[in-house]
């Protein structure tokens, strides 16, 4: 069948070789602008841009390590154990590595015939030297590569080739379309003009960061809140403060009602994920100025998402204005302090870790930092994420495949709710270890979506502030390391001890979306659907998310009284709290 391809691409005189820039238009999120590839055939290397006007983004395989430039300018590697293989894969895919001889050493293995779209495929396997498996389909009458479909951390790209045409000898594809497994969020490329060159140092060069802020003094100290969440105020165009999540799993995002406010236009239509299997609508809009204490940086992209009101809503207070991310960890070295309540900024390259505590590597697959810790005694790659209001995650996959699920399972049945949705999950109890540093008996929460951010297939969990708080954290991107500083006496807040799930959809109350059998919750009569409009005398008005669990954490033995609405009828209700995670 290689054989057929080669034919059907005319490689019979090696012309796959040297060096190819490509460049045309890019339409991708509801928006269009220009694209370009320079790849160099011979080793993989290559580099990718484009440019939407709005923002411009860029990825860099040098052939050892690739880079990529968000949509802000910032830069960061990617550089994961399973990711460098997939870089490995594209290198072998860039260099046409099914049309070359040998297959340029990859194992290639038979699958099967397919059919899709009303056409048929013959379909191989093919894994290059140290690189992760891709399919390849090739289309059953031409005999030319039509797609690829790639396994990945949380979804599985699918590159679809079309429009083959014969450019110096070689025949190459002039439109590809690009996907993740949602036809709603496709990135198609069109191909205008193709031309042959000589590489040179700077054309696999890392993407330069941009450098768009300034520190008055050099380095700056604010407030913060935390409360589960950690929050950071910030002025934008010279407005607010606005309150914003700090979340190293994140970008930088304005919620629609922020935007409005700034009176900024949002652009795009693309689809946005997180937790669960869902998605969002997100557009895309700039800020011209962000300050942050004595640090402000300019001309800043920012994603428009309509988060949900659960997540912004702060009871009687103004609700939080979005999620602050990345975008300040690449350009920061930044130092929380969860008991002093304070984040410190300084630029990256000026910073130097002085303090006490243990400096450990972190590497990414995406944009959030893993690093290796142990659950349960066993080592895998772990995701720090400050916008994890809670314990830790267990990844459903990499549970089962270390023996974990049937006792993970057995513990306390809960649900949580993110950017995609809701997640079931089982409680219990685990042990934990980073940086050299034991915290025994955590809640260890296991969740096993099969799509969204915990569906991973190489990460064995997510830590979160809970668990985080026991430290003053030292981010260093630049430096590709977390200081680890243990402070004393640190306690975890205790597990709910009244089983209800609910979620505040609107200001007036929380709606009861779970009730687990046995609990308070259940032998006070709560129900899926039920409307808690107060606790304890206090109209749900006032009151946040985080003011609910607070009450639901109390003493064993408390009483806590509850106004609920049910079918319209109001209701009153006792409930008595008491330990249901030992």
């Amino acid at each position: 069948m290689l054989a057929a391809a080669r034919a059907a691409a005319g490689t019979k005189d090696r012309v796959y070789t040297g060096f190819i820039v490509e460049s045309g238009s890019e339409f991708a999120s509801g928006l269009r602008g220009t694209w370009s590839q320079t790849t160099d055939l011979d080793t993989g290397r290559s580099r990718q841009a484009s440019n939407f006007d709005l923002f411009s983004t860029a990825e860099v395989w040098d052939g050892d390590h690739d880079w990529r430039q968000d949509m802000s300018g910032g830069v960061h590697p990617i550089n994961s154990a399973f990711m460098r293989g997939v870089h490995v894969t594209d290198a072998w895919l860039a260099q046409f590595g099914y049309l070359q001889p040998g297959a340029l050493g990859a194992q290639i293995e038979m699958l099967d015939e397919r059919t899709a779209d009303g056409l048929n495929f013959a379909v191989v396997r093919a894994t290059p030297r140290n690189g992760q498996p891709v399919e390849l389909w090739f289309d059953a009458v031409s005999h030319l590569l039509a797609r690829t479909v790639q396994v990945r951390t949380i979804d599985v790209r699918t590159v679809r080739y079309a429009d083959y045409r014969n450019v110096a000898g070689m025949l190459l594809p002039f439109k590809l379309s690009i996907d993740y497994g949602s036809a709603d969020n496709v990135d198609e490329i069109h191909v205008e003009r193709v031309a042959r060159g000589s590489p040179t140092a700077e054309h696999f060069a890392p993407p330069r960061a941009h450098r768009d802020f300034e520190i008055a003094g050099g380095t700056t100290t604010v407030p913060i809140e935390f409360d589960g969440d950690v929050i950071v105020e910030a002025r934008l165009n010279g407005q607010g403060p606005f309150a914003f999540i700090l979340d190293t799993g994140g970008h930088d995002i304005l919620t629609p009602a922020a935007a409005n406010a700034l009176g900024l236009k949002a652009v795009g239509a693309g689809q946005s994920g997180g937790s669960g299997a869902g998605t969002v609508p997100e557009q895309y809009t700039r800020v011209e100025r962000m300050d942050i204490g004595a640090m402000t940086m300019h001309d800043q992209p920012f994603t428009v998402i309509p988060l949900s009101f659960d997540t912004v809503e702060r009871g009687a207070r103004p609700p939080l204005a979005g999620i602050l991310g990345l975008e300040l960890f690449e350009r920061f070295a930044m130092r929380l302090d969860y008991r002093a309540r304070t984040l410190t900024f300084e630029a990256l390259g000026s910073h130097h870790h002085r303090d006490g505590g243990t400096a450990v590597p972190i590497f990414f697959s995406d944009d959030e930092p893993l690093l290796v810790a142990k659950i349960n005694g066993l080592a895998g790659d772990v995701g720090l994420d400050t916008g994890n209001s809670g314990s830790l995650i267990v990844q459903g996959q990499w549970a089962d495949a270390h023996g974990l699920k049937e006792q993970m399972m057995r513990g306390f049945p809960s649900m949580g709710f993110g950017m995609g949705g809701a997640s079931n999950a089982w409680s219990s109890r685990a042990d934990f270890e980073v940086a050299g540093f034991k915290i025994p008996q955590v809640v260890a929460r296991y969740i096993a979506d099969t799509q969204g951010a915990f569906s991973s297939r190489t990460e064995s969990g997510n830590v979160g502030n809970d668990i985080l708080a026991n430290f003053r954290l030292d981010f260093d991107y630049g430096r590709g390391q977390i200081a680890f500083e243990p402070v004393a006496g640190a306690t975890a807040r205790p597990f709910d001890r009244a089983g209800a799930t609910v979620i505040k959809e609107s200001a007036e109350a929380f709606k009861v979306v779970a009730v687990a059998a046995g609990t308070p919750a259940a032998e006070a009569g709560l129900q899926v659907d039920d409307e808690i409009v107060a606790i304890d005398g206090s109209a749900a008005t006032q009151l946040s998310g985080w003011d609910f669990r607070r009450a639901m954490r109390q003493s064993p033995q408390t009483k806590v009284q509850l106004s609920i609405v049910r079918a319209g009828k109001p209701l009153h209700t006792v409930l008595t709290l008491r330990e249901l995670l030992s």
